[in-house]
């Protein structure tokens, strides 16, 4: 759309560009004026607007001057307000600078405890990490996780993970933020970490390669798990994804809430906690604008979480009773520094029940291939058989030899309310547009083939004509 404006714009009326800019200008204003959200901050609008300035007065003169002189001139300025438009969108938006080495150092260390879980699991199920270097590093090692980075992403994970409290964006979906319930209904079964100090009683110590250390997650669930038919996420609860927990196993029949409200107190600038009794904690953002905290007296002592919007979570590990610690903003250049945050405590006995009740009935004899899933599934009352696989449209799934349209839980995950009986299930993947694309690469070889041969015979043609 860009390129097909600049490629008329000698057709453009005077006033079109002065109007287009204006309209700009407008749109920028009101959302200085009505919009209210933590990636419109001010200093954005006031940029932008720079540079849609920029932008507007050289296709202005662009247009208005005819001299060869002035365009060279202007090509000039234009190229470098595009370099600098670029600077500034990197230095804001990506992360600092690796080493190859430092970046695929520990790849082989990786791959070699994927295996080992693989020699151990049958069936689907994901990894993840405690930390990580990017926000695609399962698919750089090549193991299944629950994080991808992508600007073709799934939006309905995104939405997911957002309503949850877990990292997104509008290019990635990550696993940070995850609680053992979530984890465990994203079939979770195994966590990578640099150091062994995240052992606790949800997380076992497997083995080491390197300085990488493998963990076992003591809250799982199998996949393809069954809840009441009609089970699905709350849609009245928003930026509060320990609140809708709550409600989710309260739906499940649980009368007790899975996350209970700790006492904090605010110390300045930073959220201060003392453990009033032995257990696992989260905390979670309850305003915009902190974009990284630093949790200092944990397990691992020091933590650093980023990417953070309102209604972030924050996994703060098991803490003892009396431990003290604290959320402090990690950004020096952030011009309010002050974290707003509320802590809770997990109730051990309400995860185990609610792990219990979905795991009663599931998915038996798993079979799991890249394109290709089948198993089993026997129901003696009617339920919802919820997949840890988000919706895409190119997944077609047999029930009993039957093609079966099924619906989403958390409006992202497959899900299926049936009857009592048995069923057996078959799915397969095929990418969309992938006929349409085998098409077209076909008849364009044929083209390619065609245009080669004819070209031959013209040659031949002319040779003969001339002897």
């Amino acid at each position: 759309m860009c390129y097909d404006a600049w490629s008329h714009v000698r057709e453009a009326d005077k006033q079109q560009i002065l109007y287009g800019y204006l309209w700009a200008a407008g749109f920028l204003l009101f959302c200085e004026k009505f919009v209210d959200h933590e990636d419109f901050e001010l200093g954005v609008k006031l940029l932008t607007l720079a540079f849609v300035s920029v932008f507007g007065v050289l296709l202005w003169l662009y247009r208005t001057r005819t001299s060869k002189g002035t365009h060279r001139a202007l090509a000039a300025v234009a190229l470098a307000a595009v370099i600098a438009e670029c600077t500034v969108n990197t230095y804001v938006t990506s992360v600092g600078t690796v080493s190859r080495s430092a970046y695929l150092g520990q790849q082989e260390d990786y791959r070699s405890l994927y295996e080992l879980t693989r020699q151990q699991e049958e069936g689907f199920y994901r990894l993840e990490k405690f930390t990580r270097k990017t926000k695609n590093d399962g698919t750089l090692t090549g193991y299944p996780t629950a994080s991808v980075f992508s600007s073709t992403m799934n939006s309905y994970v995104m939405d997911m993970y957002k309503r949850l409290g877990m990292r997104h964006s509008k290019v990635y979906y990550g696993f940070d933020g995850a609680t053992a319930l979530t984890s465990a209904m994203l079939n979770v079964r195994y966590m990578f970490g640099e150091s062994e100090k995240y052992e606790n009683g949800l997380y076992a110590l497997e083995t080491q390669s390197g300085d990488i250390f493998l963990y076992k997650c003591r809250a799982v669930l199998p996949f393809g798990y069954v809840a009441p038919t009609g089970y699905d996420l709350p849609e009245s609860i928003e930026d509060n994804g320990l609140r809708l927990q709550n409600q989710m196993v309260s739906d499940l029949g649980i009368p007790k809430p899975l996350f209970i409200r700790a006492t904090s107190r605010q110390s300045g600038d930073d959220v201060a906690f003392t453990a009033d009794q032995g257990g696992y904690y989260y905390a979670i953002l309850t305003a915009s604008g902190t974009g990284k905290v630093d949790y200092v007296g944990g397990s691992t002592e020091t933590e650093k979480f980023n990417d953070l919007k309102k209604g972030a979570v924050l996994y703060l590990g098991y803490l003892e009773k009396g431990q003290s610690v604290t959320l402090t903003n990690g950004d020096e250049k952030d011009t309010t520094p002050k974290v707003l945050a509320n802590v809770y405590r997990m109730n051990e006995e309400v995860l185990e029940e609610a792990l219990e009740k979905l795991s009663a009935r599931h998915m038996e004899d798993v079979v799991w291939e890249s394109d290709h899933l089948q198993g089993r599934l026997t129901l003696e009352e009617a339920g919802r058989l919820i997949l840890s696989l988000p919706y895409e449209s190119g997944w077609t799934v047999w029930v009993n030899g039957e093609e079966k349209e099924g619906v989403l839980f958390g409006g992202c995950l497959m899900a299926f309310d049936l009857e009592p009986g048995e069923y057996v299930f078959e799915m397969k993947y095929v990418p969309q547009g992938l006929r349409a694309g085998a098409a077209v690469s076909a008849v364009s070889l044929l083209v390619v083939v065609g245009a080669a041969l004819a070209g031959r015979l013209r040659r031949k043609r002319s040779i003969l004509h001339e002897t």
